[in-house]
């Protein structure tokens, strides 16, 4: 059986709403595993599996893409 690498990418909260989901949501933890991706996009869900949500790759208000 064949196994594929998760892409990861490291996410740092920004704004007070990232900041409370971030706490609530996911832990205190910045990785995120990518579910999707497009040009400008990544469909991630936490570690946790708390939460998923679509972020931009640049140019975000609530979370800092460390990749």
């Amino acid at each position: 059986m064949t196994r594929t690498k998760s892409k990861i990418v490291y996410l740092t909260p920004v704004s007070a709403e990232a900041k409370s989901q971030f706490y609530f949501d996911m832990s205190l933890l910045h990785s995120c595993r990518i579910l999707e991706e497009t040009e400008d996009l990544y469909y991630v869900e936490s570690i946790t599996k708390g939460c998923s949500f679509w972020i931009p790759k640049i140019g975000n208000m609530d979370w800092k893409v460390e990749k």
